[in-house]
C-alpha cells in the first residue's frame, strides 16, 4: 500500500513538473534582473518628478533641459564622481563605468500635456544608448539593453517594459488634431 502511494505521489510530481516547466520558461528574465528592475524604477521616478514639475508649470513640459528642473524635485542630482548615479543613469550603463542611458522624447519639449490625447500611450522617457545626462532624442535612439527590450515612461507617468520590435501600442507622439 505504501509503495502505491509513493508511486502515485511521484507520478503527480512528474506531471506537475511537466506542466510548470514550460510555464516558467516563458517568464521574461527581465522580471528577475535586479538591474532591469532598478532601471524600471528609475524611469518611473523620472516620470513622477516630471508630473510634479508640470503640475507647477500649468502642464508645460521643459523647453530644453529636462534634468535641471527635475533635480530639486527628485532631491538628487547627477554626480560624476560616484559609482551610483541614482535615478539619472541606468544600472547597466553604470556597470560599464559610464553615465546616462535615459532620454526625453524631443517632440515633447516645451509643449503642454493637454496638447496630447491618450497620454498613457505617449512616450515621455525611454532608454537610449546615448551617453550623458540630459539627453533629448527621438524614439529611434532607444536601446535594447535589457534582454532586447527597453523601459519607457509615458506622459501619465506609468512605466512599462517592451521588447524592441514589439507593437506596444505606445507612440512617440499622440497629438490632438
Amino acid at each position: 500500500m505504501t509503495t502505491q502511494r509513493i508511486a502515485v505521489a511521484a507520478t503527480a510530481c512528474v506531471l506537475l513538473g511537466l506542466f510548470l516547466i514550460p510555464l516558467f520558461s516563458r517568464i521574461p528574465e527581465t522580471r528577475y534582473s535586479p538591474d532591469a528592475n532598478r532601471c524600471m524604477s528609475n524611469v518611473k521616478q523620472l516620470g513622477t518628478a516630471m508630473a510634479i514639475y508640470t503640475g507647477e508649470t500649468d502642464g508645460v513640459l521643459p523647453p530644453s533641459s529636462w534634468v535641471v528642473p527635475l533635480k530639486p524635485i527628485a532631491n538628487t542630482q547627477p554626480n560624476w564622481s560616484i559609482p551610483d548615479d541614482g535615478i539619472w543613469s541606468c544600472p547597466d550603463i553604470l556597470a560599464q563605468h559610464k553615465h546616462g542611458g535615459y532620454a526625453m522624447n524631443s517632440e515633447l519639449m516645451g509643449t503642454r500635456i493637454d496638447d496630447y490625447e491618450e497620454i498613457a500611450r505617449t512616450i515621455m522617457f525611454f532608454e537610449t544608448d546615448a551617453l550623458g545626462i540630459d539627453v533629448i532624442a527621438n524614439l529611434a535612439a532607444r536601446s535594447g539593453r535589457h534582454s532586447g527590450g527597453s523601459n519607457y515612461a509615458a506622459l501619465d507617468t506609468h512605466a512599462a517594459y517592451r521588447k524592441l520590435g514589439e507593437a506596444p501600442g505606445e507612440k512617440l507622439v499622440n497629438r490632438k488634431d
